[in-house]
């Protein structure tokens, strides 16, 4: 009976043992990242460039419109005057605050920035990997299939000892590649 609980706490010693990490394969310089939340930024405007999402235009677009994401139905909620408040914290957890209206300055570009209406939908967690349609749904039955990518979140140290953090996010707009913020002419 000794022997065999002596077998046994032995095995049990080892196996416990051989699972460890040893020290001397941490590297203490390993980046923290904080993948950015990602919210999906629409906006809408006829062919003669008028905001069809401001609540003054006769025909506007926002009233009615709907966004369902992973099975889920989202309505307008009303305008906000700051679309990216958030609570600051040492980790910035991303926070599913649905589809909005805001009126804010929204940058297409580094050069090319506007000051419109736009609705907001979000906020997605920049660290999970995902693959999902997104369907906005207008009131006229008209709808936009927004498809977003996320994966390869990657963190590799370089041979010059610099930390290279990357991951894949790609968009498309019916079927078509496409950059958030969306601009769609009605």
């Amino acid at each position: 009976m000794k022997r065999h609980l002596f077998l046994f706490v032995f095995s049990l010693v080892l196996l416990l043992s051989a699972g460890c990490n040893r020290m001397d394969s941490f590297d203490p310089d390993y980046p923290i990242v904080d993948w950015y939340p990602v919210n999906l930024i629409v906006t809408v405007q006829d062919s003669q460039g008028n905001d069809l999402l401001d609540p003054e235009h006769a025909n506007n677009y926002f009233e009615g419109a709907t966004l369902v994401f992973r099975g889920k139905q989202y309505d307008v909620q009303g305008i906000e005057d700051d679309p990216y408040a958030a609570v600051s914290t040492k980790y910035y957890m991303p926070r599913m605050r649905g589809l909005r209206l805001a009126h804010d300055t929204l940058y297409f570009s580094k050069d090319q920035k506007e000051l419109c209406h736009f609705l907001v939908f979000g906020e997605l967690d920049g660290a999970e990997d995902m693959d999902e349609d997104i369907e906005l749904q207008w009131r006229d039955g008209t709808r936009e299939i927004i498809h977003y990518h996320c994966s390869d979140h990657k963190i590799e140290k370089k041979s010059g000892g610099e930390w290279e953090i990357t991951c894949k996010r790609e968009w498309m707009l019916n079927g078509e590649v496409a950059s958030n913020p969306f601009r769609l002419v009605k």
